[in-house]
Parts: C-alpha cells; structure tokens; sequence
C-alpha cells in the first residue's frame, strides 16, 4: 500500500484509507493521532530550546560515581556533555 513511513503516512487522506477498508471510526481515529503528532514538538525542537540541568546531591560529585550508581538520565546527561 506504500504507507511505510510516517512522512508518507502523514499524507494520507480518507479516499486511501476506506480503499484499504478502515472503518470510519478507525479513520477518525487515525486522523486524530495524526494531527497530533504534526502539532507536538519534536526531540530536536525541545533540544535547541531548552537546557536541562540535573541536580546532584551537594554530598555526591559527578566523578564520584560509578555508572552502576547513575541513573540511566545521568549517564545520559555524562554522554551529552
């Protein structure tokens, strides 16, 4: 059917999904989330506008952990950095 991406599928109109036999409500449905997806920021549009700062505990500096002590976020936040 050749909607395999979501750039093609965000371009799917009603006649393409009642000739693949939705059913109205799914139509509906399927619209919804679409244009959701279309309104919500992307990760790179939250990534060049705002700076997250993770809060240590004044007791525990960075170098002082080791990765099976950091959270997932804080190996992330390492990574990045």
């Amino acid at each position: 059917n050749g909607f395999d991406d979501m750039e093609t599928l965000l371009d799917i109109e009603d006649a393409h999904m009642r000739e693949l036999g939705f059913p109205p409500g799914h139509i509906v449905k399927l619209k919804k989330r679409l244009r959701e997806m279309q309104e919500a920021p992307t990760v790179d549009d939250v990534a060049h506008h705002q700076v997250v700062r993770i809060p240590q505990p004044p007791n525990m500096r960075q170098h002082d952990c080791t990765s099976n002590q950091m959270t997932t976020v804080q190996m992330s936040w390492v990574h990045v950095q």
